[in-house]
């Protein structure tokens, strides 16, 4: 089976690049420097997609090409979720 990895390729870059556009969006100046002021449903999204994207890179692999292997097995500490426990952790 031949898989197109070019369109997991561009969910990453159009992820990321949805990502900085709304950070960039919400960066203020201060007396001590840049700052953001975002709340986490504005790029929760962004940060999701571009997890999946993470992840879909990260366990391709080409058989038989050292080059090329899945840097995702058990060794590997897993790609976090952005805002995974947002109710359990505010509470605590």
């Amino acid at each position: 089976m031949k898989i197109n990895f070019n369109n997991v390729r561009r969910r990453a870059i159009a992820s990321y690049s949805c990502l900085v556009k709304t950070m960039n969006k919400r960066m203020y100046d201060t007396s001590t420097g840049k700052h953001l002021s975002i709340d986490a449903h504005q790029i929760q999204e962004c940060m999701d997609d571009l997890r999946d994207a993470l992840v879909g890179i990260g366990a391709t692999y080409e058989k038989d090409n050292a080059d090329f292997i899945c840097v995702l097995d058990d060794k590997t500490e897993p790609i976090p979720q952005f805002n995974l426990c947002e109710n359990r952790c505010l509470s605590e």
